[in-house]
C-alpha cells in the first residue's frame, strides 16, 4: 500500500516499524513524500497517524448484490430494519414532532383557595407581607428589593449574603 508522510522534511522521512525502515521520499515528478507499506500491521500504525500520513491507494468499490447488500446491513447493524430502504430506494421520512405545550399553570396552594387575590399597587410601602427589619429568602425578591433601596441592580453575581448586608445597610441609613 502506498502512504504519504504529509509532513515533508529535507532529505524525507525515516521510519523503522519493527525490523522494516521505511523511507517517506518523493518519486520522480510528484512532491509527495510516498513510501511502499508491504505490511498490513505497519500500514495501520502509520495510518493511525491521521496527522502524519495518508493512505494513497484507493481502495475499488466493488459491486454487490442486493443479497449482500443486506447481509452487510443486518451483520453492521443487527436488529435495525432496513428492508425498506433497500427495497425501493427511498429515504423515511422523519416522523413530525409534536410542538412543545405550555407548561400549566401552578395550582393554588390550599392557604389560597377561597382568598381573594390582593389589588396591585395599593401599598407600596408594603414588602411582600415581610415584617419590617426582615429580609425575603426568595433570590428574585432580593434582588428587586437591593433595586428599590440601592437604586441599582445588583451585580449578577452577587452573592446574597452581600446583597443583605447592603440593603440592611441601606435600611439602617433610612431610619
Amino acid at each position: 500500500m502506498k502512504i504519504e508522510s504529509i509532513i515533508r522534511r529535507p532529505g524525507g522521512t525515516n521510519i523503522t516499524l519493527g525490523a522494516t525502515e521505511y523511507h517517506f521520499k518523493p518519486e520522480g515528478p510528484d512532491p509527495r513524500h510516498v513510501a511502499i507499506v508491504a505490511d498490513e500491521a505497519h500500514a495501520r500504525v502509520l495510518l493511525s497517524i491521521a496527522e502524519g500520513y495518508r493512505a494513497l491507494d484507493h481502495i475499488p468499490a466493488a459491486p454487490v448484490t442486493l443479497d449482500e447488500a443486506r447481509a452487510a446491513l443486518d451483520e453492521a447493524f443487527p436488529g435495525r430494519p432496513f428492508d425498506h430502504l433497500l427495497n425501493d430506494g427511498s429515504v423515511p421520512q422523519p416522523v413530525p414532532q409534536p410542538e412543545p405545550q405550555p407548561e400549566p399553570e401552578p395550582e393554588p396552594e390550599q392557604s389560597q383557595i377561597g382568598a381573594e387575590p390582593e389589588p396591585e399597587g395599593e401599598d407600596e410601602d408594603k414588602q411582600d407581607d415581610e415584617p419590617a427589619g426582615t429580609l425575603p429568602d426568595d433570590e428574585a425578591a432580593l434582588r428587586a428589593q437591593f433595586e428599590e433601596l440601592i437604586g441599582r441592580k445588583p451585580h449578577a453575581n452577587m452573592r446574597i449574603d452581600t446583597m443583605k448586608a447592603q440593603i440592611e445597610a441601606a435600611m439602617a441609613e433610612r431610619q
